[in-house]
């Protein structure tokens, strides 16, 4: 079963050591990864992201440049939802509180060995496995449950409370659309300033805004603010 999953995973590898690359890079294939990719800088996993899907990161957090691990971590996430698992030799409490601000499914305390990996990416797994199932109160396929009496139809763009459509802007429905077609995962700015907007120079104050006017609209839509990074519709 954990080869099974570990196949349809594409891992993203980020360490500034060759060494440890490796390493990491045997334990996960001994345990049934075969889509590895590695870059030893923020610059390099950006590019990468840019031009794969990624599932999951391994993230050392004491990566050589200007940039550490956590603030990867963050760029990453404004691409899109990346569950991050770090590495690193610093077990204190500042370093993880910084880290815990990120997409964090786990930490690996190195020197880590093969069972400690399979343990923590067996709690990866089902955290994935979480976030990709569907609400389990959808009222049907087309149509996505949205907590409270609230439904959001993708094909229609339609928002619903009670089965009573609610007047929207055509921002605040494109909004609505992207959150709701991604729950539970973080909508960055620059993802609503191109989809939304179609204008990567808009301001951050005016999604801000325009967000702020959809919460009124629909108060008890869960839409959470993810400092810097952008914006999360929560469904259970």
């Amino acid at each position: 079963m954990m080869h099974t999953l570990c196949k349809e995973l594409a891992v993203l590898i980020v360490e500034d050591e060759a060494i440890s690359t490796r390493y990491l890079a045997d334990i996960l294939r001994s345990l049934g990864c075969t889509h590895l990719f590695s870059a030893t800088s923020m610059e390099g996993a950006v590019a990468l992201a840019k031009q794969h899907r990624f599932d999951l990161v391994f993230m050392d957090i004491n990566i050589e440049g200007p940039h550490d691990g956590i603030t990867c971590a963050k760029r990453l996430n404004q691409l899109y939802f990346l569950p991050t698992i770090f590495t690193t030799a610093y077990g204190d409490s500042r370093t993880i509180s910084e880290a815990s601000q990120t997409n964090i499914f786990a930490y690996l305390i190195k020197p880590f060995e093969a069972n400690d990996v399979e343990a923590t990416l067996r709690i990866a797994l089902k955290h994935l496995q979480k976030h990709k199932e569907p609400p389990q109160n959808s009222l049907r396929k087309e149509e996505i449950a949205l907590g409270a009496g609230q439904t959001y139809s993708p094909s229609t763009m339609t928002f619903c409370i009670q089965d009573y459509p609610i007047a929207l802007t055509q921002k605040e429905l494109s909004i609505l659309h992207l959150l709701a077609t991604n729950l539970n995962n973080n909508i960055s700015y620059e993802t609503l300033k191109t989809f939304a907007w179609e204008n990567p120079e808009i301001a951050n104050s005016t999604i801000r805004d325009t967000v702020s006017r959809l919460k009124k609209k629909a108060p008890k839509l869960r839409i959470e603010t993810i400092i810097g990074l952008g914006y999360v519709l929560v469904c259970p």
